[in-house]
Parts: structure tokens; C-alpha cells; sequence
């Protein structure tokens, strides 16, 4: 596949068609820059990026992965 400005476009229209939690994720993601270039950002914020990696897949990444790196990133 050729990394073109139209593949790009095309993907990302078929991303936020298939995946049913693209308007949270497109609203959080378009905050999470300016709350980490400011001073006031909690733990929940970083949090949040840790847990939506994992749950993005919706089932399909292994439960027990997940919460074990969720754990361990609560633990430092």
C-alpha cells in the first residue's frame, strides 16, 4: 500500500466507521494534549491512556494482559 494522502483519508474514514467508540476516543484525544501541556493533570489522565490502549479492542485483546499492565502502571 502506498502512503498517500487519499490512503491516509480513506483509512481513517474506515476507522471511525467500524470502531463503536470513535467519538469518545476522538473527543478525549483532542483534550489529552492540551492537559498534559498544562500543570494540572492528575493520574486518572495518564490512567485513562493506559486503559484505553488496551480496551480499544474490545474484547479482543486477552482480559488478564490487560489488567496486569492497568496494575502495573497503578502500582508506580
Amino acid at each position: 500500500m502506498e502512503l498517500s494522502e487519499s490512503a491516509v483519508r480513506d483509512r481513517a474514514r474506515e476507522y471511525a466507521a467500524s470502531e463503536p467508540l470513535y467519538d469518545v476516543e476522538r473527543q478525549h484525544v483532542e483534550t489529552v494534549a492540551k492537559t498534559f501541556a498544562g500543570d494540572e493533570y492528575g493520574r486518572r489522565d495518564a490512567q485513562w491512556i493506559v486503559r484505553w490502549y488496551f480496551r480499544r479492542y474490545l474484547g479482543a485483546y486477552p482480559d488478564g494482559a490487560r489488567r496486569e499492565r492497568e496494575e502495573a502502571f497503578r502500582d508506580t
